[in-house]
């Protein structure tokens, strides 16, 4: 039954004294309904809205770049880092207890051997920069680059304490300053005597990554 036969008759009445809309007012109806439905590109957003859409997409981004990583670029990832300490009076050429090679040339000095997540590496002094190979295939993992100048040094050794979340790796002496190389969790440092501060540092580096 149509709801029309359920309406009283003096409504029906009335209905049909109405008189037919004008095309004003029919195009003013039909373009009122179409802004309803406007297409979403043709839509007006808030800032507030924006600003939300954008924060969301860099934290979507981001949170698979941590997943993922760029197979160039090292990642801020904790690591287990320990330090071997050689046997005395050992040979420039020799070789420490689980490390199989000694990876050391005319032009560089071994000045230390460490673990990470028990992968043998060794800090290799070169006249311009520190480097840490792959004990395995002596292959250069990082490197940190040594200043080019630096104040007179009167110090046999550094004086600052170590931090508690820094692991010693090596101490040498080059152009007359001391300098220690140290590693926290996620970094390798260089840290000047003379100057008592970090000097240069790099994350830790894939153990198979090689710098050219």
């Amino acid at each position: 039954m149509s709801e029309e036969n359920n309406m009283p008759p003096e409504f029906l009445a009335q209905l049909k004294d109405v008189p037919a809309a004008s095309d004003a007012v029919r195009d003013n109806h039909i373009a009122q309904a179409l802004h309803g439905v406007t297409p979403i590109a043709k839509r007006r957003f808030s800032p507030l809205a924006v600003a939300a859409a954008v924060v969301l997409a860099l934290g979507l981004g981001n949170t698979l770049l941590a997943q993922t990583g760029s197979p160039e670029t090292p990642m801020a990832v904790g690591h287990a880092i320990a330090r071997v300490l050689p046997p005395k009076n050992m040979s420039p050429t020799g070789t420490v207890a689980g490390f199989p090679h000694s990876c050391s040339d005319p032009q560089s000095t071994v000045v230390g051997w460490y673990t990470m997540d028990t992968n043998p590496l060794q800090v290799v002094l070169t006249s311009t920069h520190v480097e840490f190979t792959n004990n395995y295939t002596c292959g250069v993992a990082a490197r940190l680059a040594l200043p080019a100048s630096t104040p007179a040094a009167d110090l046999a050794v550094c004086q600052q304490s170590m931090p508690p979340n820094e692991t010693l790796l090596s101490e040498f002496t080059h152009r007359a300053t001391p300098y220690e190389v140290r590693a926290s969790a996620t970094e390798l440092l260089l840290f000047s005597c003379a100057t008592d501060r970090v000097v240069a540092r790099t994350l830790h580096p894939d153990y198979n990554n090689v710098v050219d």
